[in-house]
C-alpha cells in the first residue's frame, strides 16, 4: 500500500514545454553533469528509484553509462513529464514508470539505488523529512543514495541567493511550490547514520552532487560520516569524465580541492 504521510509534491506539467530549455539557458550543462558524474556508482544488475527524475534526460545517460541488466523504478508527481520521459530512446534498460510521487511505490520494495536529482529544493525542512523517510526506506542496508541539488547557505553568495529566489517566485507561480529555502538534506543524513562517499561542485559551488552510503546496521544514537575511499568493486567502478574520487570539484573553473581523509588506522 502507498504511504498514508506524504509531501504535496508540486506538479510541473505547466513548465514540461520549457523546462529543460529554461535549465539550459541559465544553467548549461550544470545541472546534467552534477547528475552524470554519479553514475559510477551504479553496477550491473541494480535495482534503481528515481524520485523526480523529470524528462527523463537522466534515463539516457543511465542507459548508455555501461553497466547491464539494470531495473529502474520512475517516480514523478508530472504526468507530462512521465510522457516525455516515455519517449526517450533507451536500449538497456528496464523502466517502471510510477506517476504520483515515491509514495505510489510499494514499502516493501527495496533498491540498491535511491537517486534524488534536484527533488528536495521543492519541499519545507517538514515535507523534505517525509520523503526522505519514504525513500530511506525502501534503500536496502548498505546502499547508495545519488543526490544533486542547489546548495546557498548564510555565506554564500548575493547572486546565489537571489537567483535562488528568483526561481522560487516562478516555480511558486506555476508549480505549486510552497517553499522559499532550501531543506537541511545532510541533517537527515547525518541523523540515519549515512556515510558520504562522494562529494563534487558545480556552477561556482550553486551545485552540489553527493552519494551517501546507508548502514548496513543503524548505529544506535550515532551519527558518523566518512569521505569517499575506494574500497569495493562499486567503488573503484570506472568514473565519467570530470569526475574525482576524494576530490572536491567545481566544474567551471576546474579548482580542486583535495578532501581530508581519515587517518588510516581509523578506515572502516
Amino acid at each position: 500500500m502507498p504511504d498514508k504521510k506524504k509531501p504535496d509534491n508540486p506538479n510541473y506539467d505547466r513548465v514540461v514545454r520549457y523546462y529543460d530549455f529554461l535549465s539550459a539557458v541559465v544553467f548549461g550543462n550544470s545541472r546534467m553533469r552534477s547528475q552524470t558524474c554519479l553514475l559510477h556508482f551504479l553496477k550491473n544488475n541494480d535495482r534503481i528509484l528515481i524520485a523526480g527524475g523529470g524528462s527523463g534526460k537522466i534515463l539516457e545517460e543511465i542507459d548508455r553509462c555501461g553497466c547491464s541488466h539494470l531495473e529502474v523504478v520512475y517516480a514523478e508527481a508530472s504526468a507530462k513529464m512521465i510522457r516525455r520521459a516515455k519517449q526517450r530512446s533507451l536500449s538497456n534498460l528496464i523502466v517502471h514508470f510510477v506517476e504520483g510521487g515515491v509514495e505510489q511505490v510499494s514499502p516493501a520494495s527495496r533498491f540498491d539505488i535511491v537517486f534524488t536529482p534536484f527533488i528536495f529544493d521543492n519541499f519545507s525542512n517538514e515535507a523534505a523529512a517525509l520523503l526522505f523517510s519514504s525513500l530511506h526506506q525502501r534503500l536496502s542496508p548498505g546502499g547508495y543514495w545519488l543526490h544533486a541539488d542547489f546548495h546557498v547557505n548564510r555565506s554564500s553568495s548575493l547572486w546565489k541567493k537571489a537567483l535562488l529566489q528568483t526561481m522560487y517566485a516562478f516555480f511558486r507561480l506555476t508549480t505549486g511550490v510552497q517553499t522559499n529555502q532550501l531543506p537541511d538534506i545532510r541533517r537527515l543524513f547525518q541523523q540515519q547514520a549515512y556515510r558520504q562517499k562522494f562529494q563534487q561542485w558545480h556552477y561556482r559551488r550553486f551545485i552540489r552532487s553527493e552519494v551517501w552510503q546507508k548502514p548496513r546496521e543503524q548505529p544506535p544514537g550515532k551519527s558518523y560520516i566518512a569521505i569517499y575511499e575506494p574500497s569495493s568493486s562499486r567503488e573503484n567502478h570506472r568514473m565519467p569524465p570530470g569526475c574525482h574520487a576524494g576530490l572536491e570539484k567545481d566544474d567551471t573553473y576546474g579548482a580542486k580541492s583535495i578532501v581530508p581523509k581519515r587517518p588510516a588506522e581509523s578506515r572502516i
